[in-house]
């Protein structure tokens, strides 16, 4: 048993933070990057935009931490936390040259290498389903090229005295909203300090050199901009005057409540956001952040494809063949809507997992491909068959799904089949109303409790039965296929 789990379990004298602690502290850092952002010049602005989310991602880590293990902030943590190494894709030429030619017609393709009118620095299936729909030749380049070349011509820069004091304001800012005592407060920002100073650095330094390197096109397209590279690229391009259009992934930043995720990672660092369907733009519009920043419009593709996969609708099976997806262990980075610690999260699973074999079905679990397991052992080998391939290799022969996390690729992908879906809410998503609806009548909604004392989710293996009985069958054309995937019913 890891010390956060033996912590959270063991008797103690004072109760464990509650959820809605943990989730409050969770968004405190991105809403004190947010009012840093309001009282910047415009040069301060973009590193922190480019520098500011991943201070944020480890800032959450360290709150976290700092709820749960009482003196874990005494530990220091290595600079280059903060530090943003890129790795450029081996054979990136031949890979430009070949996204240029399926891109293209063959009377594009010089001008897609030496003067297209678009390039993108990174690429996924709702961008792709533009670069046919817009006019133009399209080029292409790795983000991390673009960064790479920049960054070997710059060499290596003197500091600015400017950026500590620019990361100290960052760091304190981030804490001002949070539970904590002074003391456990500063011992924290202590320790963010180095690795904010060194993300703020990078993110100086790449701002300065990267516009001697930009791609030669009047627009810039990219895939998310939640990923350093593409983001640097992009706010580089917009200083310099031109469009970038970043092509959302999934759509769950315009289906959850909390605006300031999308608005920061997306639309701040945008001239044009574009989301997979009406629907989804529509949703992005509710319930707005009070963000002041000028923030890139919003539009609408036809449709994601990576929502048309074939359906299966099947009578359900005597034995189901049911698939419990899991989200990602994170390590000391946290999500701005808050997710268990590690610990936790992992003991939960097993205990999810235990439950479902013990029930008349063929059990699978597929664990998120990101997660790194302590000591490179994952404990639910021993519970039931782990899926080492794609989720969507699963989806062919599944008859169920369960969940317990609701900001997943797979968890959309799951709610556009025609299975039936468990959703065990462990209270870290706040969903927008409608949506909250439509997954109300899309699947057997399991609300998990907490234990007063440790704060651990409690499950109900009856609860859990129940759901497995119940869960609807959607067929095809349902509310969430039609809202990714831009399908009729």
């Amino acid at each position: 048993m890891t010390a956060a789990l033996a912590h959270r379990t063991s008797p103690a004298t004072d109760p464990a933070p509650s959820l809605a602690e943990i989730r409050r502290t969770a968004k405190a850092p991105l809403l004190g990057l947010a009012r840093l952002l309001a009282d910047s010049d415009e040069a301060r602005r973009d590193r922190l935009l480019l520098a500011g989310p991943t201070v944020a991602a480890v800032a959450r880590g360290l709150l976290d931490r700092a709820l749960t293990v009482p003196g874990s902030t005494d530990e220091a943590l290595p600079p280059s936390a903060g530090s943003f190494a890129v790795s450029v894709p081996d054979k990136a030429l031949l890979r430009r040259m070949a996204r240029a030619a399926t891109w293209n017609p063959p009377w594009r393709w010089p001008s897609a290498m030496l003067a297209p009118r678009t390039v993108a620095v990174s690429h996924n299936s709702l961008l792709n389903v533009a670069v046919k729909e817009r006019p133009g030749a399209k080029g292409f380049i790795h983000a991390e090229s673009v960064i790479a070349e920049a960054r070997a011509a710059a060499g290596t820069r003197s500091k600015d005295r400017r950026l500590h004091d620019d990361a100290l304001a960052l760091c304190e800012a981030m804490m001002a909203a949070t539970p904590l005592g002074d003391a456990q407060r500063e011992q924290v920002v202590a320790t963010l300090l180095p690795v904010a100073e060194t993300a703020l650095e990078a993110a100086a330094s790449d701002l300065a050199s990267l516009p001697r390197h930009l791609p030669h096109a009047r627009s810039l397209w990219s895939a998310t901009g939640g990923k350093y590279a593409a983001r640097a690229v992009g706010l580089a391009a917009m200083r310099a005057g031109r469009e970038v259009v970043r092509f959302d992934h999934v759509g769950t930043g315009a289906l959850v409540a909390d605006r300031l995720g999308l608005d920061l990672t997306e639309r701040a660092v945008s001239t044009e956001v574009v989301v997979a369907t009406q629907g989804l733009a529509a949703a992005a519009e509710e319930n707005p952040s009070d963000l002041a920043l000028p923030l890139g419009r919003l539009n609408a593709s036809g449709g994601d494809p990576e929502f048309r996969f074939p359906l299966s609708v099947r009578p359900r099976a005597s034995r189901p063949r049911v698939v419990y997806a899991t989200t990602l262990l994170r390590g000391l980075r946290q999500y701005h809507d808050g997710l268990l610690t590690d610990a936790v999260y992992l003991n939960w699973q097993v205990e999810v997992a235990t439950a479902l074999a013990k029930l008349p079905i063929d059990l699978i679990v597929k664990p998120h491909p990101a997660t790194v397991y302590p000591g490179g052992i994952n404990p639910l080998e021993a519970v039931a068959p782990v899926a080492k391939g794609p989720f969507e290799a699963l989806m062919a022969e599944a008859d169920l799904y369960v969940f317990d996390y609701g900001q997943t690729t797979t968890f959309w992908k799951g709610l556009a089949t025609a299975q039936p879906v468990v959703y065990l809410d462990l209270g870290m998503t706040d969903f927008l109303p409608g949506v909250r609806d439509a997954l109300a009548e899309r699947a057997a909604i399991v609300p998990v409790a907490y234990d007063d004392l440790s704060g651990v989710p409690v499950l109900s293996d009856n609860d859990l039965r129940a759901a497995i009985d119940s869960a609807p069958t959607a067929g095809g054309g349902n509310h969430f296929r039609r809202l990714l995937g831009g399908e009729p019913a």
